[in-house]
């Protein structure tokens, strides 16, 4: 079965929080499932920054969440080497036409099925706390 959940900025002090997301009376909230201190496993977080969990994996076994910023390869050689970089990081998205996550790339709009069109892929960043890696790849 589908995992779903999701991921946001708490607002009471910045840390990421992981689990199921709630709109409840135009605040959003994340429960924290994982949690073992009861009283704490709700947290209000900040809607900018909420994203939904992909159901993929990089080549490091790391979750990938929209709003991750991916480095990508085209192709894997034989002996697992990673081959044919893309030129740029790019931000993953959610594709209302494809009905998928994809690896967004403004300047050309282009999407990329990440995976499908990529042998690899690894997190670098996300959005949020790592624009920068958006404004180098222009």
């Amino acid at each position: 079965m589908r995992e779903i959940k999701f991921r946001g900025k708490r607002i009471d002090n910045g840390e990421w929080v992981y689990g199921y997301l709630v709109k409840q009376f135009g605040v959003f909230k994340i429960y924290d499932d994982s949690s073992e201190d009861f009283g704490n496993w709700i947290h209000e977080v900040d809607p900018e920054t909420v994203g939904q969990y992909t159901g993929l994996h990089d080549k490091n076994g790391r979750e990938i969440y929209e709003g991750d910023i991916l480095r990508l390869w085209r192709s894997v050689g034989s002996n697992g080497e990673l081959r044919r970089e893309h030129y740029k990081p790019l931000p993953v998205t959610y594709c209302n036409i494809w009905c998928q996550f994809v690896a967004n790339d403004e300047s050309t709009k282009n999407q990329y099925c990440i995976w499908s069109d990529f042998g690899a892929f690894e997190v670098v960043g996300n959005v949020y706390q790592n624009p920068e890696l958006m404004k180098e790849s222009d």
